[in-house]
């Protein structure tokens, strides 16, 4: 909100496409976190009161943002890796997780991912939210599979979680939160478990 959250933003859209010394590529990054932030906004506007701003270094605003961060630069640096969805898919995923991973830590501190999943499956299956950002994203559909993915991103965030991750995106979005810790090694366990499962 306010100038705070458009520093935010300019960070966020400079940070993208610094990653990218070529300006075609830099210009369409630019359309799609445009896109990416109105549907954050949108979403925020309903999940906003589920968050104590008096706890900003753990789980409030301070914390979904730099998560959110974090994770659009991984999904640009590892692109070539996430070869089941696009890039636009991607990042449109990491800006829903973000902001709605946390929602229920103050209510339900123990399960939160659960509760905050099953909160988000609900959600995307509503179909005003569905069709809002349907529009923005014409050419992604809010499918079955999106939903999948996007909800166990929410479940298996923690660090806790200790089996295998269901989708390479859970575990992007996972080290996201915890920092990177070590993606790479990480992720080859992901491409490892889904050959095996597939």
């Amino acid at each position: 909100d306010g100038k705070d959250g458009e520093e935010f933003i300019a960070k966020l859209i400079d940070t993208i496409i610094g990653i990218s010394n070529e300006s075609v590529v830099r210009g369409t990054y630019e359309i799609i976190v445009s896109d990416c932030i109105d549907v954050g906004k949108y979403i925020w506007n309903n999940y906003r009161n589920r968050y104590n701003n008096d706890d900003s270094e753990c789980h409030g605003v301070k914390h979904l943002r730099e998560v959110m961060l974090t994770s659009f630069k991984l999904c640009i640096e590892y692109r070539n890796r996430i070869d089941t969805v696009s890039l636009k898919e991607a990042l449109l995923m990491s800006t829903i997780v973000s902001i709605v991973h946390d929602s229920y830590s103050y209510t339900d501190r123990d399960n939160h991912h659960e509760v905050a999943a099953m909160d988000l499956l609900e959600y995307l299956k509503n179909e005003e939210v569905n069709n809002f950002i349907s529009k923005k994203f014409t050419d992604i559909s809010m499918d079955n599979k999106f939903i999948d993915i996007v909800c166990s991103m929410v479940y298996e965030h923690r660090a806790s979680y200790n089996h295998n991750f269901s989708h390479v995106m859970c575990e992007l979005f996972s080290a996201a939160d915890r920092g990177i810790p070590n993606f790479d090694s990480m992720f080859k366990r992901t491409l490892s478990f889904n050959k095996l499962n597939t």
